[in-house]
């Protein structure tokens, strides 16, 4: 039996494993590879694209955990108490500026200014909302205990 050599991409967001069997995993696998090897063409080994691939390879893992795991589901409705400690309510209006926060970061992605960045910059950019959306969920998850 031949094995099929795959790239460095392939290999390093293991395309071969989705133990969701999602097909929207799947194509998120095989684009982030797909970026990695070009990365890695255009780049050649510098010390700033060694950088740049650890952030690709970063986004592209953060990526697959956002899309099988429980994150990927829609965040749970909360409701705010009238009566809440000042810390309380410090934690809910941090919600509120960080939702504002990651809807304005958004839009900004889908412009032309976004699609002309360097493929680095746009890559950090991702990771950020990746970042964001997380620390949004552990707020939200704060303030259901409240």
């Amino acid at each position: 039996m031949t094995e099929i050599r795959k790239s460095g991409g392939e290999h390093l967001v293991r395309t071969d494993f989705n133990a969701t069997g999602s097909k929207r995993v799947e194509r998120f696998k095989r684009t982030m590879a797909a970026l990695i090897d070009g990365l890695n063409r255009e780049c050649n080994a510098e010390f700033a694209s060694v950088r740049a691939m650890d952030c690709m390879e970063d986004a592209a893992m953060h990526g697959v955990k956002v899309l099988t795991s429980e994150y990927a589901a829609k965040e749970p409705e909360y409701k705010v108490k009238e009566d809440l400690l000042p810390h309380e309510q410090r934690v809910v209006e941090e919600l509120a500026q960080l939702d504002e926060r990651m809807e304005k970061l958004q839009l900004f992605m889908t412009t032309d200014i976004y699609a002309g960045l360097k493929l680095p910059d746009q890559v950090l950019l991702r990771n950020q909302l990746a970042f964001m959306q997380e620390y949004a969920h552990i707020l939200r998850q704060r303030i259901m205990r409240f």
